[in-house]
């Protein structure tokens, strides 16, 4: 799901932080940005880090409240991390220069199909790419049923979004195919019996829908081929 994607990605950027200090560069480390992520995407993310990329977990994201002083931030900033940001916070910091979009290498949108030009996320990038034009902008959605509703709702999404590339990932294609073949869920029936008075109800209801259905096929303007109990 989105939270794998959001968790690669968050490894690439925390591997490529944790080199920089090991060469001693950690001048040269940057921050990666993600806002729009729930409180359950915050955790699965973490969980899917430290399944999937153990290398990385030494870099974990951290997470930019309003509970996290200024100072505190602006050091972390300073020193290169990755963290969940609320949208607040983020437009506060980059506003006030407390995180310099410069230093940032990329921002990362969880949600993608909430945003909008009045958005809290689409306001977060106008402000880091008016200081920012070469870090990325990757925003990711695991609904895009929500895209298909309203009048051009890709395009107003990508454009409050200022990207001009869009990937899709539908369950038939062919990678997405292997990964899922590759573990199939196990399926589990259980049947659960009726109780008397709820079997002696069912009872009734069929008998109501059968008498129903026999008025029906008495009629001659109904087709009632395709009927059946």
């Amino acid at each position: 799901g989105a939270s794998v994607i959001v968790a690669a990605l968050v490894a690439i950027d925390a591997d490529a932080n944790a080199r920089e200090r090991r060469e001693g560069k950690a001048a040269n480390a940057l921050n990666t940005v993600i806002v729009g992520a729930t409180d359950e995407m915050k955790v699965s993310v973490k969980e899917r880090l430290r399944a999937l990329f153990p290398s990385a977990t030494s870099e974990a994201p951290l997470e930019f409240t309003a509970d996290v002083p200024g100072d505190a931030r602006r050091k972390r900033y300073d020193a290169g991390c990755v963290a969940f940001v609320t949208t607040r916070i983020a437009s506060v910091d980059l506003l006030s220069g407390r995180l310099d979009p410069k230093r940032v290498r990329g921002v990362i949108v969880c949600g993608a199909h909430r945003t909008t030009e009045t958005s809290g996320e689409g306001f977060v990038v106008r402000l880091f790419r008016e200081g920012n034009r070469n870090g990325y902008v990757r925003a990711i959605s695991d609904r895009p049923g929500n895209l298909t509703r309203g009048f051009n709702s890709v395009e107003r999404c990508m454009k409050a979004l200022m990207l001009t590339r869009i990937h899709l990932w539908p369950r038939f294609h062919l990678r997405v195919k292997e990964d899922l073949d590759a573990s199939p869920p196990e399926v589990v029936e259980l049947r659960q019996p009726l109780c008397e008075n709820v079997l002696k109800i069912q009872q009734a209801i069929v008998s109501v829908m059968d008498s129903c259905m026999t008025e029906l096929k008495r009629s001659r303007f109904i087709d009632t081929s395709d009927l059946t109990l």
